[in-house]
């Protein structure tokens, strides 16, 4: 085999490990999902729906979002025949990244429980992007950091509405920016 051809070959091979792996974790429906979830609390805290309120929907719709991602993406497998292992990778760093979020979320409090999750969620967005080889992904997790350092630095009335409306826009552009490139 001449050293031209072998070198075609093996750029062949990367092409098509990456489009597969595109094709088994199409993470825009997630993003996407997760980012309407977010705009929607921020909404409600903007609107001053209330504690309660706020309470019922992130758990109410963080369920039924969380099982229409998880819905879709078993579907999509099925689909491919080609299903992952329950825990995989990008399952792990998922795991760990709500773990993170909820660890900060209980132990801070003030501006910091605005900003303190989504620095934790900004580091699980990169990782998850650097596991399944997603630029989109990694450019999300730097913006959402990037969006947690202007809400620490600018301090506005409702730290958490506002990072949650910065992390529902990356997130929204970062599914629609997947999708068309899915």
């Amino acid at each position: 085999m001449k050293p031209q051809d072998a070198e075609r070959t093996i750029l062949e091979i990367e092409r098509v490990r990456r489009e597969t792996r595109h094709a088994l974790n199409p993470i825009w429906f997630g993003n996407l999902a997760f980012g309407l979830f977010l705009a929607g609390a921020a909404v409600l805290a903007f609107a001053d729906a209330g504690a309660v309120v706020i309470s019922l929907y992130w758990l109410l719709a963080g369920a039924v979002t969380l099982a229409v991602v998880i819905r879709f993406y078993a579907r999509h497998e099925r689909a491919l025949g080609a299903e992952s292992p329950v825990l995989d990778g990008s399952t792990a760093v998922l795991l760990a990244m709500l773990a993170g979020i909820f660890a900060a979320n209980l132990a801070t409090s003030g501006l910091a429980n605005a900003v303190m999750p989504l620095y934790v969620a900004a580091l699980g967005l990169v990782a998850l992007g650097v596991i399944l080889h997603d630029g989109i992904e990694v450019a999300a997790g730097v913006n959402a950091a990037a969006v947690a350092t202007i809400v620490a630095a600018v301090g506005p009335e409702e730290p958490g509405a506002w990072s949650n409306l910065g992390v529902a826009a990356i997130l929204v552009v970062a599914g629609l920016l997947g999708r068309r490139w899915a």
